[in-house]
This record gives C-alpha cells, sequence and structure tokens, in this order.
C-alpha cells in the first residue's frame, strides 16, 4: 500500500470536498478549457485516490485468504497435536498399569526372604524352586526396564505433542488479531470509496456535459488533452485491478492447453491420490517459456521433480511459480514486463504420464489458487 489507510481517507474527503473552478476573461473556449481543467484536475485527483484504494483494497483481500489459508493449516495442525497428544496419553496410562503390574509380580516373587531359599524344594523340571524365581525375576526386571523406557519415550512424546499444539493456538491466536485488523482496515476503505466513487462518477457526468453541450468543446479538449489522457489512463487502470493481469491481459507461459489440473487427480503411473496446486501445460522441447505479468523475480532455484524454477511477485500479495525450466534467462532480483522470456522447456527427470510439460503455479499470499480462469483469458504468444 503506498500510503496509509487514514492519509488515504483523508485525501479522499479533500478531494470530495470539492475544488473551485476559475474565472478567466478572454474568449469563450478559453473559459470552457478553464472550466474543463478543473473539472479534469477534479476528476484526475479522485481517480488517483481511487486506484489508490482498490489497490489497498486487493491488498487486504490477499492478506485476508493468506490469513484464513494460514489459519486452516495451523488448525488441522493443531487437531492432528490433539489426536497425537491423547494417543500418547493413552498409550502412557496402559505403559504404567503394565509397569505396576510386572513390579508387583515382582515384588511378590522376592516376599518371604532367606526363609524361602532355606526350605525350597525342587521344580518338577529339576530345578530348584529358587532358581526358577530368579530366572523369572530377571525378566521381569528386563521387561520392566523396557516399560519404563517406552513410557519415557511416551512422556517426551507427549511433551512435544504439547508445545505443537500450544504454538498452534498461539499462531491461531495471532491470526484472529490480524483478521480483527484486517476487518477494521476493510471498514475504513470501505467508507472512503463510498465517498470517492460517488464524487468520481460525478466529476465524470460534469466534464462530458462540458464537452458535449458547448460548441468550442474541442478546441477546449485540445487544450487540456494531456490532462484527458491522464484521465482516461487511471480509468483503464481501475478496470483493471480485480486479480492477475492488473497491468494488463495475461500472456500464457505456452501456448499448450492443461493437461494436468489444479486440486485433487490420481497418479496415473503411482496410481494414488495426490494433490497439486497449480497446473500441467503442454509444451514442445525447449521451447520458450514467458511469465504471465509483470513484477520482479524473487527466487530462482532447482526444485525436485520440478527443475528449474522462477517465482515472481506480481503485487498486492500475488506471486507465479513457473518450473520445469532450464537455461534460465532471468535472476533473482530482475524486474520483466509481461511476456517476458523465463527460459525454456526442460527435459521431465520424473515421467508422470502427462509428456513434456511446463508447471504454472499461481499464489494469493499462501493460498495456492486456480491459474487456469485466467489463462483461458491470456493472450498467447
Amino acid at each position: 500500500m503506498k500510503r496509509p489507510i487514514v492519509l488515504v481517507l483523508a485525501a479522499a474527503l479533500l478531494l470530495a470536498a470539492g475544488v473551485g473552478t476559475t474565472a478567466a476573461a478572454g474568449p469563450r473556449w478559453r473559459r470552457t478549457a478553464n472550466k474543463l481543467g478543473d473539472l479534469l484536475r477534479r476528476e484526475l485527483g479522485l481517480a488517483q485516490t481511487a486506484t489508490e484504494l482498490q489497490e489497498a483494497v486487493d491488498i487486504l483481500e490477499r492478506e485476508r485468504l493468506g490469513v484464513d489459508y494460514d489459519a486452516a493449516i495451523l488448525a488441522h495442525a493443531g487437531r492432528e497435536s490433539m489426536r497425537r497428544l491423547d494417543s500418547y496419553r493413552r498409550g502412557r496410562a496402559e505403559r504404567q498399569d503394565t509397569v505396576s503390574e510386572r513390579a508387583s509380580a515382582m515384588y511378590k516373587l522376592a516376599r518371604g526372604g532367606i526363609l524361602r531359599f532355606a526350605f525350597d524344594d525342587l521344580a518338577p523340571n529339576g530345578q530348584t524352586r529358587t532358581a526358577q524365581r530368579v530366572a523369572t525375576g530377571r525378566r521381569l526386571r528386563w521387561l520392566v526396564r523396557h516399560d519404563l523406557h517406552e513410557l519415557s519415550a511416551y512422556q517426551r512424546a507427549e511433551v512435544r505433542a504439547e508445545a505443537e499444539l500450544l504454538a498452534a493456538t498461539r499462531e491461531l491466536q495471532v491470526l484472529s488479531a490480524l483478521s480483527t485488523v484486517q476487518t477494521m482496515q476493510s471498514s475504513v476503505l470501505g467508507e472512503a470509496r463510498g465517498i470517492v466513487g460517488p464524487k468520481l462518477r460525478a466529476a465524470k457526468r460534469s466534464r462530458k456535459q462540458v464537452t458535449q453541450s458547448d460548441r468550442t468543446s474541442d478546441r477546449a479538449l485540445r487544450a487540456q488533452r494531456d490532462l484527458q489522457r491522464e484521465v482516461s489512463k487511471h480509468w483503464r487502470t481501475l478496470k483493471s485491478l480485480k486479480g492477475l493481469g492488473r497491468h494488463g491481459r495475461l500472456v500464457r507461459p505456452v501456448p499448450g492447453k492443461v493437461v494436468g489440473r489444479f486440486g485433487t487427480y490420481k497418479d496415473p503411473v503411482l496410481r494414488l491420490e495426490m494433490v497439486r496446486h497449480g497446473v500441467e501445460l503442454r509444451v514442445r522441447a525447449d521451447q520458450a517459456v514467458r511469465v504471465i505479468d509483470k513484477g520482479r523475480v524473487v527466487l530462482v532455484s532447482r526444485l525436485p521433480g520440478f527443475e528449474d524454477v522462477v517465482v515472481v511477485d506480481h503485487g498486492a500479495g500475488q506471486f507465479s511459480m513457473t518450473g520445469r525450466l532450464w537455461k534460465v534467462a532471468v535472476a533473482a532480483g530482475d524486474e520483466i514486463e509481461r511476456g517476458d522470456v523465463l527460459g525454456h522447456a526442460a527435459p521431465k527427470t520424473v515421467d508422470d504420464g502427462l509428456g513434456r510439460t511446463v508447471y504454472l503455479e499461481v499464489r494469493h499470499g499462501d493460498r495456492p489458487i486456480d491459474p487456469a480462469p485466467y489463462l483461458r483469458r491470456a493472450r498467447r504468444r
């Protein structure tokens, strides 16, 4: 977000209050040009503020999606920690009962002391009853030591599970606080947009009335053409701010169709249920692979199964990862334009039954989203 929300709101209120038009003597077209200039400057200021507000709303939405995704993962981790903790506690209780039973047996075996040794008879197998008791005692002692070792392992595992559960609970509390702050910010931004939006539309109507009703408007428009271009540019920016493609229509990484879809799927080779956080696009050998939108390269690395990957930050909490590359043409920190070549399609090291493909993953914050709807509207290069 370029400006603090309070400053953006203050700017919106000032602009909404209106800007006085200047009176000027001279030809009619000059007076019209001055009036039109005032209206264009007012509309431009409102459009700039509306753009900043929309960008702030988009960023908050990405952050909210990321917080929701993290909360879901932490909730799952908390449930798993609770399940393990319950299992460890049951196992420890069972082991404690076993230890108590065997310790009691050892006590009974040893009860009687020297008198039992003095009056022992031979057992049926030829051993003295004392020798039997000694052998049994040794076995019991070994079992008790083994049980105590397992009991200690259960206790350590229980402590770890408790720590994991506590950490997950604390992080969930932090995320809850963040969610509350985001809700408040969203409310402030909503109020600001409620002020700026109607004023911006009214300014646009006023400007159109001047340009359509005055016979000298053509000459006045020529005098204010630079302001007119700037206003038009901001209107186009406002229309493109939703989701990916905020800088214009997306570009497909490669023209090939999607052969591996987002979400749960059955691996054709392993025959197992698996989850894919992106899509697989069919590609020719060594074909150039392009970035879907402008942004900054934040990572170039190698991941097992994905060969070389490039991660690009597209702004407003949106990232893309393009994988199965080689001959990478960018480096971390590079500013790249929509459609720039990232690298070329690499040979696949692990057969997954899909043939040669390029992998594309898109995330809003930490949350993976299906890129297929964006690709359907993207340009092919």
